[in-house]
């Protein structure tokens, strides 16, 4: 019976002293695995930390590149609205209607120009001219007469290659003013029968405005010399507000029949700089 005493007490003495072991293992084990994590906590924190610093500095990299592109078209703002270097005033006609109207009949228009450079990018152009036109068709006679002017902005696309270049490709917004004159014009009709009518229509006039804009190209082919090629589309205000007969030639414009009108230019013209 106590044998059986001594041999309980001794098993239960070996567990005991076994599970204190353990626990003095686990507890000499805890500390290192505590710091473990604190190192791994603590980097985890500066890997963020660098993380965010480097998401900001990436945001004021970008903030810095806008706030210079800004600048810089601020820059290109202000500096193509600076004074030019150096102004100039010019003074020329399209010649290439004079050699049109020399080889083809047709309506006669004369027109001349003065241009001045505004600022370094931007011209300023005032154009006048005045024509006629004489119809003689079998059915329709009756002539015309009519004078213009127009103002336009021109805006120079090409980058100057220095202070005393001259060679421009713009574009010109245009507004212009038109004034005639239409003669007593005089129908003739035939009917089936063989007799022909004849009708006559007073005399009348106008005053019309256009707007458009035009494109062009001017380069200096000689001291002082500007030659110049230039495209013209206008829209035609109340193109049916004509008392009787639309002319088929309003100077500056084209044909009074169409609400657009397309023309083209050839210009030489003189500078004056100082």
């Amino acid at each position: 019976m106590f044998n059986y005493i001594f041999i309980s007490i001794g098993f239960l003495s070996c567990f005991l002293l076994n599970s204190q072991s353990s626990l003095a293992q686990e507890v000499s084990l805890n500390p290192d695995t505590l710091i473990q994590k604190e190192i791994k906590d603590s980097l985890s924190i500066d890997s963020l930390k660098m993380t965010d610093s480097l998401i900001v500095d990436s945001l004021k990299t970008d903030s810095l590149e806008v706030d210079s592109l800004s600048q810089k078209k601020r820059k290109r703002l202000f500096k193509e609205w600076e004074p030019a270097p150096h102004p100039y005033f010019s003074i020329g006609t399209n010649v290439g209607r004079y050699v049109y109207q020399a080889i083809s009949k047709g309506p006669q228009e004369y027109q001349a120009f003065i241009n001045y450079t505004w600022k370094r990018k931007f011209n300023l152009q005032i154009d006048a001219g005045w024509g006629k036109e004489n119809i003689d068709y079998s059915h329709l006679k009756y002539s015309t007469t009519g004078f213009y002017i127009s103002g336009q902005w021109q805006y120079n696309l090409l980058k100057a290659a220095h202070e005393y270049d001259k060679d421009r490709f713009y574009i010109a917004p245009f507004v212009s003013v038109h004034q005639g004159n239409i003669s007593e014009a005089s129908i003739f009709m035939n009917n089936h029968s063989g007799f022909s009518l004849e009708e006559v229509v007073a005399a009348s006039s106008y005053l019309k405005a256009v707007l458009g804009v035009k494109l062009g190209v001017e380069v200096e082919v000689f001291p002082n010399v500007l030659l110049s090629w230039q495209g013209q589309a206008g829209a035609l205000l109340a193109p049916n507000a004509f008392e009787s007969i639309k002319p088929n030639f309003i100077p500056g414009f084209g044909n009074g029949d169409r609400n657009l009108g397309f023309r083209f230019a050839f210009n030489v013209a003189y500078y004056f700089s100082k």
